[in-house]
């Protein structure tokens, strides 16, 4: 009777275990294959960072006590004698002693070196940001397998306990759970924004001003960050923007701008991926242009809602 029992329940095991294993699979393939973006807006310019990098460079005062290299510099001359040889001979100068044993030394080891530092450190600090959006994908597709793999070996030891098809049917309910978590992640936007701000063609709106992509694509989102998704067009497919395209302005959030879509919605697009703005202010109604003011030209290559 037992070995009827163990039998039956090593066939529901291995039932058991394949299921679990393409749904596991399946989740990981929604990972690598999602679209989404899961990393920061990273700003590389450590000098439009202004908390960040001063703060690192505070630190790399102090760090620069730990290999300290005093920094000066003399000024003179390089004279040859007759016999071709050359020797320096120091500047006696007052003011270039000055400069090159106090004034050049303090502004190296107050500002100049700590900065340095703060900036080799601020792209020690966002290098992980910058790869957690390849990263993550691959680290989940992992967990995923490895829930497979943990499923199997448990159940395997439950076998040999008391009431075994219930502690496989807690294992089955536990990595159905972790899977549907796992899931959620590739579905759920994590913001407060919605999905697209459509503007109607037959509402009045006004433009800040007109853009045009200096990248070879960018990617439009449904809101100022890298963390939100691309925008999604009615045929299912990302919009991206190619180089040379013009959008009007609608607004300005932080290092985005968000733009006028030929359909009427509206999203985001990152401000170092475009031109300067042309500033002007247009408001439309019903499709017609009422009034311009401001400086700028709107160009005749430019589409509008309602005239493409």
């Amino acid at each position: 009777m037992m070995e009827r029992q163990h039998k039956f329940y090593r066939i529901f095991l291995y039932l058991t275990t394949a299921i679990v294993a393409i749904a596991c699979i399946y989740v990981a393939w929604l990972y690598i294959s999602s679209n989404r973006d899961w990393g920061f807006d990273v700003e590389w310019k450590f000098w439009n960072s202004t908390i960040l990098w001063p703060a690192l460079s505070v630190i790399g005062f102090f760090l620069q006590f730990i290999d300290w290299q005093h920094t000066s510099f003399t000024e003179g001359w390089v004279i040859k004698d007759s016999w071709g040889r050359e020797r320096f001979v120091e500047n006696n100068d007052i003011i270039s002693w000055m400069f090159g044993n106090c004034l050049f030394p303090l502004i190296a080891h107050l500002f100049l070196i700590p900065c340095l530092y703060g900036a080799i450190l601020y792209y020690i600090v966002m290098l992980p940001f910058a790869l957690v959006n390849s990263l993550i994908p691959y680290l989940a597709a992992a967990v995923c397998i490895g829930i497979a793999v943990m499923f199997y070996k448990l159940s395997v030891n439950f076998e040999w306990k008391p009431f075994p098809f219930v502690w496989l049917g807690g294992a089955i309910v536990v990595s159905g759970l972790l899977l549907w978590l796992l899931s959620l992640a590739t579905t759920l936007s994590f913001n407060n924004h919605k999905e697209g701000t459509t503007i109607s063609s037959t509402e009045t709106h006004k433009t800040i001003g007109i853009i045009t992509v200096k990248t070879q694509k960018a990617n439009l989102r449904i809101g100022p960050g890298a963390n939100y998704s691309v925008y999604t067009q009615s045929d299912g497919t990302k919009m991206q923007a190619s180089k040379g395209e013009q959008f009007e302005v609608l607004s300005i959030d932080g290092k985005w701008y968000k733009v006028l879509l030929p359909n009427g919605d509206g999203a985001f697009i990152k401000k170092s991926l475009c031109t300067k703005m042309k500033a002007y202010t247009i408001t439309m109604e019903n499709d017609s242009t009422s009034e311009i003011t401001n400086k700028g030209e709107i160009p005749k290559s430019l589409n509008r809602v309602g005239t493409n």
